[in-house]
């Protein structure tokens, strides 16, 4: 008898939880690393808090690049200019609001903003996350994030960006 394999995904609460390979779907997913001057546009998590980056999923049929530009208008009310590519990282994540379980792929983008003002909390068009706004960059620490290895490749990509 054939048994499903089991995946380890990580929970939205940080947490481990084995899911059957086959009730597993797709993700792909676009987020924007969006720096005015020494700030970083974030937006708070629901559930678990922390902040998060502006993007989400990838539609069939959807570009990477127009994913991030909907998504950013969506969650925060800025338009943006892609600057370049920064990192791709792949995720096993269950997320327990809905109790749906995804092999997520993920692209980040380092990004300038067209416009600052971002949208108030009732214009975001996304149930997980609000209050979209500015951060000082200098006072960020990866703990600040809700996934603390993301907020390390954020601040990493941001400090190398400078750099260079």
């Amino acid at each position: 008898m054939i048994t499903a394999k089991e995946i380890e995904c990580e929970t939205l609460f940080g947490k481990k939880k084995l899911i059957l390979a086959n009730e597993l779907f797709f993700r792909p997913s676009v987020y924007g690393i969006v720096t005015n001057e020494d700030d970083i546009l974030l937006l708070d998590t629901l559930y678990v808090g922390g902040y998060s980056l502006p993007g989400g999923g990838v539609g069939l049929g959807e570009k990477i690049e127009d994913a991030l530009r909907r998504e950013m208008l969506e969650e925060t009310g800025i338009d943006i200019e892609i600057i370049e590519f920064l990192q791709f990282t792949e995720q096993m994540f269950y997320y327990d609001p809905s109790d749906v379980a995804a092999h997520c792929l993920l692209f980040f983008y380092l990004c300038r903003p067209k416009t600052l003002i971002t949208c108030s909390d009732d214009q975001v068009d996304d149930a997980a996350v609000e209050k979209p706004r500015w951060v000082n960059i200098s006072n960020l620490k990866a703990q600040d994030f809700h996934n603390v290895e993301h907020g390390q490749l954020i601040l990493d990509g941001i400090a190398e960006w400078k750099e260079n």
